[in-house]
């Protein structure tokens, strides 16, 4: 039986893509409740700007709400200790400001 090595197995990440593999949570219990209670109210408005921003992608005041909302989504993640879905988070940010950068002259 032939033994599959680790880099037949893990995926290799491409240029621009968020890697997790040293991310670690270290979840606050205390800061937790805030946390998901902040996050049942971002979570619509995000959709709702997302939803906004791919109707009209020229409308730069939905693509900045999306990353006011995404934002504060990842700071909150953070500060609760979600490390893992905070880099997520900033990687959508961070995709959004790309975004703008290359839409720009």
């Amino acid at each position: 039986v032939k033994e599959a090595t680790a880099a037949s197995v893990m995926p290799i990440a491409q240029p621009g893509e968020l890697s997790l593999a040293n991310v670690q949570d270290d979840v606050d219990e205390q800061v937790l409740p805030i946390f998901l209670e902040e996050a049942a109210e971002l979570f619509p408005q995000a959709g709702e700007q997302l939803r906004a921003w791919r109707h009209s992608p020229a409308n730069a005041d939905a693509a900045q709400a999306l990353r006011r909302s995404l934002h504060t989504f990842k700071g909150s993640a953070r500060m609760a200790g979600a490390m893992r879905l905070g880099e997520l988070t900033h990687g959508m940010e961070s995709r959004l400001l790309a975004g703008d950068a290359l839409a720009k002259p």
